[in-house]
């Protein structure tokens, strides 16, 4: 029943806020850029565009914009964004420190290949409420093709490792696997999900998304229209360095710079004016102005995301490729 009351405030929280124009008190995601480093070079991934500094957050900074989270209340907080978060040695500590302040729900996105046992048992002693791992496709050589220095057979003996040790330690973490829809992966969703259906907990079958470096896999055909983001009314992130913005996807180089978080609190920054000229250049379509925006495919129009979750759950209770 929680997961379900989940799903209608977030139905409820976008008609009211993203719907109507009005801002939301605070957003309902923060994400932490934990470390900008990764240890692959996904053909998936618009970090081919970033050419800021490879840096780790400093204790003294997470601690800040963490307990500045807690306190305002934001009810989702993700420690990734532009880079692989297990190559932070600290992160099982940021997971224990959200939690023991009071953070409802903590998670992360990992590509799972550094998910050893050790740290996996450190997350879950921790607490973390999810755990995300990046698998796109069934087929090795699908996988390898895209996540370009993993091994698939790594990977998949890391995440079944992470289930065994959940059932073991009887912790209350939800599992869930995301899987990039590519021209190259989409005939694999059927097998995908027959195979994990009942050792994870979810599933984010996740629409190929155009950015300004990488183009052209989308297995829909791209419409003209365009909509305001709802990230605008929904999220805010915090860059490794301390920068505030409002794009957890096509953004590498912050280029939506909305405030300094290392001056400014998160509720400042969330209400300030920077954020305020890009909501109201979204309010007017004048996508023109936002290079970074103008090049997304997250603002088409909601139809084009409802075409492809039709097309992935065809293709799973059909069973055809």
């Amino acid at each position: 029943m929680g997961e379900l009351d989940s799903i209608i405030k977030r139905g409820l929280d976008f008609a009211l806020y993203w719907g109507g124009n009005r801002i939301p008190p605070r957003p309902r995601v923060l994400r932490i850029e934990t470390t900008n480093r990764c240890n692959l070079q996904c053909t998936i991934c618009d970090r081919s565009g970033m050419n800021r500094p490879k840096e780790t957050m400093e204790w003294g900074l997470f601690e800040k914009i963490a307990s500045e989270a807690v306190e305002f209340g934001i009810p989702e907080i993700g420690l990734n964004r532009f880079g692989e978060p297990l190559l932070h040695p600290k992160l099982a500590d940021m997971i224990a420190f959200l939690k023991v302040r009071g953070a409802k729900s903590v998670d992360f996105t990992t590509n799972g290949t550094l998910l050893t046992q050790d740290r996996a048992r450190d997350f879950l002693e921790a607490g973390i409420d999810r755990i995300a791992v990046s698998i796109d496709g069934f087929k090795r050589a699908t996988y390898e093709n895209i996540r370009i220095g993993a091994s698939y057979d790594q990977v998949i003996e890391n995440l079944h490792r992470l289930i065994e040790l959940r059932a073991k330690m009887n912790a209350n973490t939800k599992i869930q696997l995301n899987f990039v829809c590519t021209k190259d992966t989409i005939s694999e969703v059927g097998e995908f999900y027959k195979y994990w259906c009942k050792k994870v907990d979810s599933f984010f079958f996740i629409p190929f998304m155009g950015y300004t470096n990488v183009r052209g896999m989308s297995t829909l055909r791209i419409p003209k229209k365009r909509v305001k983001c709802y990230m605008l009314w929904y999220m805010l992130v915090c860059s490794c360095d301390g920068r505030g913005g409002v794009c957890c996807q096509g953004d590498p180089n912050l280029d939506l710079d909305i405030g300094d978080l290392n001056i400014r609190t998160l509720m400042e920054v969330w209400n300030g004016p920077e954020v305020q000229r890009i909501r109201k250049i979204h309010r007017e379509k004048r996508w023109k102005e936002l290079p970074i925006c103008a090049k997304c495919d997250l603002i088409f129009p909601y139809t084009y995301w409802l075409k492809h979750f039709i097309n992935i759950y065809y293709r799973i209770y059909t069973g055809r490729p």
